[in-house]
């Protein structure tokens, strides 16, 4: 396709004199409504899943965060793009690192970033507000909870965010001074949507089974019992059964009774029943199942959050790297990506901002990856010990192979094409010596007549040997039969 078709068919009516296919955009958010966190469609409120991240929810998010805590953030300048390719430059002393690394006077760079992975894990948003200078660049950074912050949509474009602040008062602010961080809810892209909302079912299940459990262990283990009354029991009045209760308690509760273990002695006509209930061991099974559903959400090993499954290094490498590449880094790459198109723009657009890598290579891959290179000769052995760090080594300089390796010379071939055929019963003509040719390259010396002295040796000790063989004499000795008895060497 030329460039003036290709321009054709995106002009109005495709190029055809027609109507333009293009049109105004749909309004995919109702009019009126600002935001969609708090309740407005059916996903679950912010300061809702904030109060329930409790438990194996709230331990994976921290995992998480804690992880994001501790990358430190790149400033790179997209210096030159070529062959669909881009070379970046590292600037250490530009100022929007200067402002990542001390953005708040009381929040540190770690702070900042563990809070704001938090929310995103929890409620799938977070919120920076620029503080700016007279000049209007970017001085400070502060966190806004979510539960603060209302996006208001127009012609599906976020036009503005009304904030809330914590006496009430309400002030529309500009897009420009947020930097907003979010994983986009597929049933509406301007609303918000973490890991907790979708879980929701798995996590109260586990929050009920944990109370059930906490309900039982609040009275002392004791298991609920009733005071089966026969025909011949006397009923308790209120009175009467208040002090009963109470006694029952003092005298056997498990914890501070004065007669626990001890056996109890009911009234009379009454008859002491224990009601069926599901103990800790019968439900350790329905615990456990949710609590690894839960972490499969948050995709979070259990052995980051400290729990050995398995002792071995390897397995150990590998729960971390696949926490690493599918719990830490879609997040890392959400925030960076933010903190490229709303804040690294108000300085340069030729600027970006990236965490250092992070996610460890896998070392058995890269350890035979290595040793084939080196095998097939892709890579010298300076080459593999620069990507290791190590200093180069005055013998590492070629790739490693064999006498029978002969890099591929045009001209030999050429020459080799080019020479005649060999016709049978005479003596191919030899090659012409490139060496005859070159009279300007001095020979050594000393190393020539080295090999000649040991050439000499050689021809001198062969023709001894020749000649002490052709020296030797042997006589045979028969036995009576005639048959040989015995060779042997004469003087």
């Amino acid at each position: 396709m030329s460039l003036w078709t290709w321009l054709a068919a995106r002009m109005p009516g495709g190029g055809k004199g027609g109507p333009s296919p293009g049109g105004g955009p749909i309004d995919i958010v109702p009019s009126g409504v600002h935001y969609f966190g708090p309740g407005v469609f059916p996903q679950v409120s912010h300061s809702t899943l904030l109060r329930e991240s409790i438990g194996i929810p709230d331990a994976a998010a921290r995992a998480i965060a804690n992880r994001i805590s501790t990358l430190d953030p790149e400033i790179k300048l997209i210096s030159s793009r070529t062959s669909g390719t881009e070379e970046d430059e590292i600037l250490d002393d530009h100022p929007l690192k200067a402002l990542l690394d001390n953005p708040h006077p009381n929040f540190s760079r770690r702070s900042l970033l563990r809070l704001t992975a938090q929310y995103i894990v929890t409620v799938g948003e977070a919120y920076w507000i620029k503080v700016g200078n007279r000049l209007g660049m970017p001085v400070e950074l502060h966190p806004v909870p979510p539960t603060m912050v209302e996006p208001i949509v127009a012609g599906n474009v976020i036009v503005g965010y009304l904030v809330t602040d914590a006496n009430g008062r309400q002030e529309r602010k500009p897009p420009r001074d947020f930097v907003r961080f979010w994983f986009p809810d597929p049933e509406n892209p301007w609303r918000s949507e973490g890991y907790l909302g979708p879980s929701g079912i798995q996590a109260d299940a586990h929050k009920f089974a944990s109370q059930h459990l906490r309900a039982h262990y609040a009275f002392d283990a004791t298991p609920k019992t009733v005071l089966e009354a026969s025909a011949e029991a006397q009923g308790f009045d209120t009175d009467a059964k208040d002090r009963f209760y109470a006694l029952w308690r003092e005298h056997f509760s498990s914890r501070t009774g004065s007669r626990a273990g001890l056996p109890a002695i009911t009234p009379a006509g009454y008859k002491l029943v224990e009601l069926a209930m599901q103990t800790g061991a019968e439900i350790k099974p329905l615990l456990e199942y949710f609590r690894d559903d839960l972490l499969m959400a948050y995709m979070v090993p259990r052995s980051v959050l400290g729990q050995v499954v398995s002792g071995d290094r390897s397995s150990a490498e590998t729960n971390q790297w696949v926490f690493d590449r599918y719990a830490v880094l879609p997040v890392a790459e959400l925030i960076s990506d933010a903190l490229t198109h709303q804040l690294a723009t108000d300085y340069d657009s030729r600027i970006k901002v990236q965490f250092c890598p992070f996610v460890s290579e896998d070392k058995d891959h890269e350890l035979k990856r290595e040793a084939q290179d080196l095998v097939q000769m892709v890579r010298s052995v300076n080459q593999v010990r620069t990507d290791r760090g190590l200093d180069p080594v005055a013998w590492g300089e070629d790739p490693i192979g064999t006498s029978a390796d002969v890099p591929f010379d045009p001209v030999v071939a050429a020459e080799r094409a080019n020479r005649p055929p060999v016709v049978p019963g005479t003596t191919p003509a030899p090659p012409a010596d490139p060496a005859e040719d070159d009279e300007d390259e001095p020979e050594d010396d000393e190393r020539s007549e080295r090999v000649a002295h040991i050439k000499l040796r050689q021809r001198y000790r062969a023709r001894r040997r020749a000649k002490a063989e052709a020296e030797r004499h042997f006589v045979v000795e028969r036995d009576g039969a005639g048959r040989i008895a015995a060779l042997r060497e004469s003087a």
